[in-house]
């Protein structure tokens, strides 16, 4: 796969049952590109709406560089910011593009009937945040092509929501927690998004015996910014720092 900014994803040359990944893998946008083919036929510019569940924080500079090289392809890319962390003060690197961030008690939409979307969200979130729900839809409606999420949390709730109010498609891409200690929404989200990837072949099948159909994309470093040492003759010791989810 062609090489990327660092903390984004490469997509394989097969997919999970063996197949030719397609020769339009690499002109186009690794998370977006080829379901924008299959949903719009030829290839054009998005614009795209990512919701984080926070921004700026510390633990994600992966989704920014992304966001970089997708703005650096052509793409209109808005931040819907649900929340912050402290740690996000650290980040100097953070990507150029405009951020929407979501009110705690918004005013906006409060006397609105409820759409299909906000009784959704009723059952999976609290009433406060849930209330946030017309303001995001004054904000974005008719703006965006398409919404992306990393993480099937609240943010993919979210973006479900606003799917249901708007019918406007999303994608998700699937990490770790998320699907090891899933929300009750997990299957309900994934099914309806256009387009779901994750970072490994035992996510995908994990995935599968829920019905879903995952992309894998494999997160790794831009080898344009990072190159390895050469690795040493013989036994070969590594060290791995993670979290057991």
């Amino acid at each position: 796969a062609p090489s990327l900014p660092t903390g984004r994803c490469q997509r394989p040359r097969t997919s999970a049952d063996g197949r030719p990944g397609g020769a339009d893998q690499d002109t186009i946008s690794p998370h977006l590109g080829r379901a924008s083919l299959r949903a719009r036929g030829p290839l054009r510019m998005s614009r795209v709406l990512y919701i984080l569940r926070y921004y700026p924080t510390l633990s994600e500079t992966f989704v920014y560089e992304e966001i970089r090289a997708l703005r650096a392809r052509g793409f209109e890319v808005t931040i819907a910011s649900l929340g912050s962390r402290p740690d996000g003060v650290l980040n100097d690197a953070l990507p150029d593009v405009p951020v929407l961030a979501v009110p705690r008690r918004p005013l906006t939409g409060r006397a609105r009937p409820a759409g299909p979307g906000a009784r959704w969200l009723r059952a999976h979130q609290r009433p406060k945040d849930c209330a946030r729900l017309p303001w995001l839809i004054s904000k974005i409606r008719d703006r965006f092509d398409q919404v992306h999420v990393h993480f099937a949390g609240e943010a993919a709730e979210v973006a479900h929501a606003l799917w249901l109010e708007l019918s406007l498609p999303y994608s998700v891409m699937v990490h770790a927690t998320d699907l090891f200690k899933p929300r009750p929404s997990l299957v309900e989200v994934l099914k309806h998004a256009f387009l779901v990837t994750t970072v490994a072949r035992h996510h995908q099948q994990h995935l599968s015996g829920h019905g879903i159909t995952a992309e894998l994309l494999r997160c790794g470093p831009d080898l344009d910014r990072w190159r390895p040492s050469p690795l040493p003759m013989g036994p070969v010791r590594a060290l791995c720092v993670a979290r057991d989810v």
